[in-house]
């Protein structure tokens, strides 16, 4: 709503005989207001879309490497470890909230129940030993995420 003081101050610019001059002026500074505001919102949603996109090949890449790791888990069965490194990155790309979804089908429950056996086999995995190994592949948070949702 525009105020009283503002209508006169419009009537006074109005009254003048450089009116169309005044509004000529007023529109241009408005559209470059305008056109201000778009170029600075235009760049916030480039800036989301790459951190969209960013995110997005990340878990590209997560998915890739535990397609790649299911291949290898179909012959490794010892050392624990061994099997515990190569369904890490699995679990972590497929169960990101570190426990089973109840809309998981049978197998996949079957899956995330063995990754916790594993994990919980002091052969595969202890803070002690490991710990080191662990923050150094990005998996310590994963690995306390899945043991804090333990049952």
């Amino acid at each position: 709503m525009i105020s009283q003081e503002m209508k006169f101050i419009l009537n006074m610019i109005l009254s003048k005989e450089n009116t169309e001059e005044i509004i000529d002026h007023l529109l241009c500074e408005y559209a470059k207001q305008s056109v201000n505001n778009a170029r600075s919102l235009l760049n916030k949603c480039i800036k989301l879309s790459d951190i969209a996109l960013s995110q997005c090949n990340e878990k590209k890449e997560q998915y890739r490497e535990a397609a790649e790791n299911m291949v290898l888990l179909r012959s490794i069965q010892d050392p624990p470890s061994a099997k515990l490194a190569l369904m890490l990155p699995v679990c972590k790309a497929l169960y990101p909230d570190g426990k089973a979804n109840e809309k998981s089908s049978e197998s996949k429950k079957c899956f995330f129940i063995e990754f916790k056996e594993t994990l919980n086999n002091h052969k595969a995995f202890s803070w002690k030993e490991d710990k080191e190994w662990a923050d150094s592949y990005g998996y310590s948070d994963y690995i306390r995420l899945v043991q804090s949702q333990e049952d």
